[in-house]
C-alpha cells in the first residue's frame, strides 16, 4: 500500500479527488465527462479495471506497477487488520494496522466531492476510497463503482456503491 493518497505528499493530506477511472479532478455536471459513463457491460455485475491504463487512476497518474485496489484488497484490510478511528497530526481518519507484522497505514477522512453541489462533503467525518470495480446499469446515471467507506461513528469499514462521477480519494497499491 502507498503511504498516502494520490495527489498528497503526506499520509494526512486528502490528495486529489478523482471520479472513478479519471486521471484528473473533474467538476462537470455532464455525465459524459466521466470515464464511468462509457462502461456499459456487463450490466449489473462488477468488473475490475485494475491495471487498465484507460480506467485505473493509479496506473494513469503514477504509472509503473501502481494500481487502484480491488474489493479483495480492501477486504484483506477490513477482515485481517485492526482498525481504529484516530487523529494524526490534527487530521481525523482510520489507522489500519496489521496484527501480523505491525505495519500500518493512515487513511484520512477526506469525504468526497459532489459535482452537483460543487462542494466538498463530509471532510473530517467520512472516508470514501475507490476500488477498481464498476457496476454498469441500464441507465448510465445509475451506474456505480465499488468504494470503501468509513466514518467516525462506525466501528468498522464497509464496502459500498458510489456514483462514479463523485470525487473520491484513491489509495494505490503496487502489484508485484
Amino acid at each position: 500500500w502507498a503511504t498516502c493518497n494520490i495527489g498528497a505528499s503526506t499520509p494526512e493530506e486528502y490528495g486529489t479527488y478523482y471520479a472513478w477511472g479519471a486521471d484528473r479532478f473533474i467538476s462537470s455536471t455532464n455525465y459524459a465527462s466521466y470515464p464511468g459513463f462509457y462502461i456499459t457491460q456487463p450490466l449489473g455485475s462488477y468488473k475490475s479495471y485494475s491495471g487498465d491504463s484507460n480506467y485505473d487512476t493509479a496506473k494513469q497518474v503514477l504509472g509503473g506497477k501502481w494500481v487502484m485496489p480491488n474489493q479483495d484488497d480492501w477486504n484483506e484490510l477490513i477482515n485481517n487488520c485492526n482498525i481504529e478511528w484516530t487523529t494524526q497530526n490534527g487530521v481525523s481518519g482510520v489507522l489500519v494496522t496489521s496484527p501480523t507484522n505491525g505495519k500500518s497505514i493512515f487513511l484520512p477522512a477526506a469525504g468526497f466531492y459532489s459535482p452537483a453541489a460543487k462542494a466538498y462533503k463530509q471532510q473530517g467525518t467520512y472516508g470514501h476510497y475507490w476500488s477498481s470495480e464498476i457496476k454498469p446499469r441500464y441507465n448510465y446515471d445509475e451506474t456505480v463503482a465499488a468504494c470503501l467507506d468509513f466514518s467516525s461513528n462506525l466501528s468498522k469499514m464497509n464496502q459500498n456503491d458510489q456514483s462514479y462521477w463523485f470525487g473520491c480519494s484513491v489509495r494505490p497499491i503496487m502489484r508485484k
